[in-house]
Formats: C-alpha cells, structure tokens, sequence
C-alpha cells in the first residue's frame, strides 16, 4: 500500500504529534501568507543575473511559493478548509512561465523544475478528487508541456554528470510520469533507472561524495526518494538496493555526521545540509534500518522542499539516533581522513583542487568539539554566476585556500585545477601525513604536512624546501581568537608553536549560501625566512 496515501496521512494529524506540528504550521502561515496575495515572479529579479550575477531576489520569491505550497499541503491534509488555498498555490506554480532557474536557462530541465513537477504532481496523486478538476488538469497540462514533451524529444547534460544533478533530476523526473503518466512510464523507465544508478558512480568506490555532505543529502536523498515510491508504486526492489555500492554511500553519510550540528564540512556541501536533511535522512533509515546522529531541531520548519508529507510518516514513527564512536575513518581514493577521539574529532584532506564544487583546500582540516569548529572549514558560499565561473570563483574567499587551513607560500595561496593535488605519504589510525607542495604554483620545492592526534587535541607539523621569501601558516576559526599570557587561544583550544612569534588575527565577513552573511576569524603566523625548515603547531584542549 502506497505509504503517503491521504486517509493515512490525515490520520496522523490526528495523533499528538500530528497535532502540535499542524499547529506550528498554522501559526507560521498566519504570521507569513494569510491574507497575503502570492509573490509575484518579477522579471527585474530574474534579469538580475545575467546583469550582474545575482541569483538570490528571484530564488527567495520562486522557493516562498514552494514553502507556501509544502506549508498548504500539510494544512489541508489536516483541514479541508485550506484546499481553495492549496488549489491558488499550485495555479500560481503552473501558470510560472518557467520552473527553470535564470541561473541554469541553458537547460530546459533543471533540478527545481524536475521537483517542482514532483511536488505537484505528488499533491494531484494524495488529494485526488479532493482537489478540483480543473486544477488537477492544470497540472496535467503543464507538467506534460514543461516536463514530459521536453523530456521525451531531448537529450539533457545533465544527463551523464557525475554529480547531484542527475538523482535530483532523475528522480522529480521519473516521479511525476509515476504519479500522473503511469502509462507512459515504459517508454522511460529504462533510462530513468539508468540515469537514477549512474549517480551512484559520482561517488567514490568507498562512497565518498566529493561535492560535500549537504550534496550527499540532496543527490543520494533524492536517489532514495525515487525509490523508496517506485518500490511501492511498481511493486518492485530493484537490486541496486542491497547493492554493497549503497552500503558504502549510506555510511558516508552516517561518517560525515561529526558532532551535534557539524557534518563533514568540506568543498561546497558546507558544514550542514541545506536540503532538508532530517526529513531525507528519516526515509532512509526507514527504507536501509540504518541509524544517523543528527540534531531533529531543523525536522519540523516549513521549507521550500515540499516533502511535508515525508515529515507526516516520520512522527508516526520511532527513531534512534546513532550514537558517536571512537574509530579512524579514512577514504583513500579521495584522501580524506576522520579521527573520532570521543572528546572532539579531527578531519582533514588531500585530494586535488578540481573536484566538483570545488575548494583549493589540499591539506585543509577542522576540528571540532561540543558542536564547534574551532578550527573551521567555513564551506559554501553565495551562489552567483561569477561563483561558477573558474575563471572567477577562486577570487572568492570561499572557494579559496586563503579561506582554508593551509600555508601561504611567498604570498601565493593554492591554484586551481586537477595537476594541483596532494599525496598521502603515510596514516595510521592517530596521525596522517600529506605532501601538498603540488598544489601550489609557488616555489616551494616541499611541503610536507604531519597531523598526529592525541588525547587532547592535535599536533600539526609543517617540513618545507624552496621558500624563496616567507611562509604564512594560516589557521581559520569560527570563533574569535584571543592572546592571552603570550599564547594564542580559541576559547579553551590553546595554540602553542616552536618559534617565538605572536599570530596575526583578522576578522573576515564573507558571503554565505543564499545570500547569508558570515564571519570568520583568520590566525597567521609568518616566518621571513627563505630555504627550507620547519614549523610545529600544537592545539590543546585545556
């Protein structure tokens, strides 16, 4: 039996815990739509990004009629009244020109219109006649003219990349034909599959997802999505399910959870998802029984990601949350290693400056405790157009290694591209060693880089050749450093080195993802001394 039906679904809004996040939705739309007309899409918004890279005014009105939709679905679930407003949202989505981004116009399906199709189509499925005729044929209509007859005549590039955007698209995609167009899904359905198994060859053979964490929630997620209702739709488990591939993809995502609301934080994927991870993460442990250690505080906030009915299965369910471990994690096709000490966790990486959504950070690490970066990896930042552009993105502190904690090495930070890389020398479970000069255009002729763990923080020690000038150890925080009694301190992370000089401290703002300002705080410590030597840094929790 489809899980999501609407008597099953209505019941449990019902239940006590149906009841108080109903009541949380409510007060939400009271306070944000109630009486208010529904945004209008402005053009001047959505030229703004081809005139000056901007993406953020159009996205915030495209995703608020999204939130409106997902907060109204739920409403109306729960009270019959709310459907003529349910009816008004998805009028306005289907009468939208586009549900393609001004960012990707150079696709005529993208990742938000392949949901945007999924959502609606999703919605005309559980109400089914509740909802009016001619609503359900106005989202007939345009998911067959903006979705279906767009599909079936064109090849996509999207449709080979080895990133999220093949499972996003694959899955909104091949969801709305189940939905609306079952009799039509044959004609698809092979390459659909295809397109929905191949993502799993983005990720590394361990199931490192290079893109970050928020990407692995939204690329395999949506993965799971399609799945998890093409099992209950078809009546079929397809094997890639009990795939050791899938194994290996599930347990990055359990890897990746560090501490209470700190994930891997490396390249674009940030130190926390932005895609409803709890909602996604819930289906997953329902559909694998598997365990994730994650802060539910998020799972219940409407979102521009219309999967309230997701949230509505979650509380009719009981849950535990993974608990933490002390081990080492290490991937080694895409060098990146995790030491899970109990007291506080320590991760670093190698790799190569072109992966997808890529940082220069070869060599960057975080460590973290009681929910903290200390020593932070700061993650995504604004999505423009100059962000995408390679020609640009690494003149923005983000994608930067200036932003990361790496050296500087005669004023030159990391260069971007596939032959910039580091080499793993040696690990073992409490240290790990990385020759990272090759990611640097600069003169440096060595630059190898020690992290050995211990039971109260971290030693790190640099070993370096060819300096023509001077060299910048570089360490960025989330928190603000003080000098006290001589020392560097982070809170009560204490920074001690083997040479007798003070770092310099800067406050950084920076722009984050959609548009959020963020603040980080960078520590230098510069040696004027050419050739080679070396530099001990020790960071101890006291």
């Amino acid at each position: 039996m489809y899980r999501y039906n609407y008597e099953r679904l209505n019941e449990i809004t019902k239940t006590e815990k149906g009841k108080a996040y109903v009541k949380g939705l409510q007060e939400y739309y009271n306070e944000h739509y109630a009486n208010t007309p529904i945004l209008s899409l402005s053009y001047s918004y959505a030229k703004r990004f081809h005139l000056d890279g901007n993406r953020v005014k159009f996205q915030d009105m495209y995703f608020e009629r999204r939130k409106r939709l997902m907060i109204l679905q739920v409403l109306s679930l729960a009270d019959n009244r709310y459907i003529e407003e349910l009816e008004e949202i998805m009028a306005a989505i289907c009468d939208e020109f586009t549900w393609v981004v001004p960012a990707h116009t150079y696709c005529e399906i993208d990742l938000f219109s392949a949901e945007t199709a999924m959502y609606l189509a999703e919605t005309v499925y559980i109400f089914q006649d509740k909802l009016s005729k001619d609503i359900r044929d106005r989202v007939y209509v345009s998911i067959e003219n903006k979705i279906v007859k767009i599909y079936e005549k064109n090849p996509f590039y999207w449709d080979t990349l080895k990133n999220n955007w093949i499972a996003v698209c694959g899955c909104g995609i091949g969801l709305a034909y189940l939905y609306l167009f079952p009799e039509r899904f044959d004609l698809i359905k092979e390459h659909i599959l295809n397109t929905m198994n191949l993502y799993l060859s983005a990720l590394d053979s361990q199931g490192y997802c290079n893109e970050g964490y928020s990407y692995w929630v939204y690329g395999f997620g949506f993965f799971c999505l399609f799945y998890d209702v093409y099992e209950q739709l078809t009546g079929e488990r397809p094997p890639i399910l009990n795939s050791e591939v899938v194994k290996k993809t599930l347990r990055y995502g359990q890897n990746s959870m560090l501490d209470k609301n700190v994930f891997l934080p490396f390249a674009d994927g940030g130190s926390k998802g932005e895609h409803d991870e709890g909602i996604i993460l819930c289906t997953m442990e329902r559909m694998f029984n598997v365990d994730f250690y994650f802060d539910e505080s998020g799972l219940f906030a409407p979102s521009s990601q219309a999967l309230g009915y997701r949230v509505l299965d979650t509380l009719n369910r009981e849950r535990k949350q993974k608990e933490k471990t002390k081990e080492t994690i290490y991937y080694k096709e895409s060098q990146v290693f995790i030491r899970q000490n109990g007291n506080y966790v320590f991760t670093v990486k190698g790799g190569h400056n072109n992966e997808y959504h890529n940082h220069n950070d070869v060599g960057a690490f975080a460590l973290i405790k009681n929910g903290k970066q200390y020593i932070a990896d700061i993650g995504v930042g604004e999505y423009t157009r100059q962000y995408f552009d390679n020609g640009q993105r690494y003149e923005i502190f983000p994608c930067s290694s200036l932003s990361h904690s790496v050296p500087i090495i005669d004023g030159n930070p990391q260069a971007f591209g596939q032959e910039f890389f580091g080499n793993v020398l040696e690990w073992n479970e409490n240290s790990i060693a990385i020759d990272i000069a090759k990611a640097y255009k600069a003169s440096a002729t060595k630059l190898v880089v020690e992290y050995r763990t211990n039971k109260n923080g971290i030693d790190v020690t640099y070993r370096y050749d060819g300096i023509q000038e001077k060299i910048v150890f570089r360490f960025v925080s989330f928190i603000e450093p003080k000098i006290m009694r001589g020392k560097a301190f982070i809170e009560d992370l204490e920074i001690t080195s083997n040479f007798n000089v003070l770092p310099k401290i800067e406050k950084r703002a920076y722009a984050k993802y959609l548009g959020k300002a963020g603040l980080a705080y960078i520590v230098d410590y510069e040696v004027n001394k050419s050739g080679s030597g070396f530099a001990n840094f020790s960071f101890q929790f006291q």
